[in-house]
C-alpha cells in the first residue's frame, strides 16, 4: 500500500481555492496571484518551486503495477482533496502459480 500520494491533476487546483467552502472569483485570482509570486521568488532563488515533485499520477503507477504483473486499486484519501492511496497486489492470475 502507498499512502496520500500527491496527485498532480488535483494539487494545483487544491492551491488555487477551488474545494474551499467560501471560493469565489477574486480569491482565487489573487491565490492565483500570490502562488506566481511564490513560484518566481523560488526559482529566482534556486529553490523547489513547488512540492509537485513528489506527485504521481495514477496512471503511472499503474502503469509500472501492470507491467510487473500487478493489479491496482485507488481510494481517494479521507483527509486531502488531492492526495490518494493505491493498494498494489498480487494478480489472481500471478497468486495461482
Amino acid at each position: 500500500m502507498l499512502f496520500d500520494i500527491l496527485d498532480p491533476r488535483l494539487y494545483p487546483l487544491w492551491k488555487m481555492g477551488l474545494f474551499s467552502q467560501d471560493a469565489d472569483l477574486w480569491k482565487i485570482l489573487r491565490k492565483i496571484g500570490f502562488e506566481f509570486k511564490v513560484m518566481l521568488s523560488a526559482s529566482l532563488s534556486n529553490r523547489p518551486r513547488d512540492i509537485l515533485g513528489f506527485a504521481h499520477n495514477p496512471y503511472a503507477v499503474k502503469k509500472i503495477a501492470d507491467r510487473y504483473g500487478f493489479e491496482t486499486i485507488f481510494v481517494k484519501s479521507m483527509y486531502y482533496e488531492y492526495k490518494y492511496h493505491a493498494i498494489i497486489s498480487r494478480t489472481s492470475e500471478a497468486q495461482k502459480v
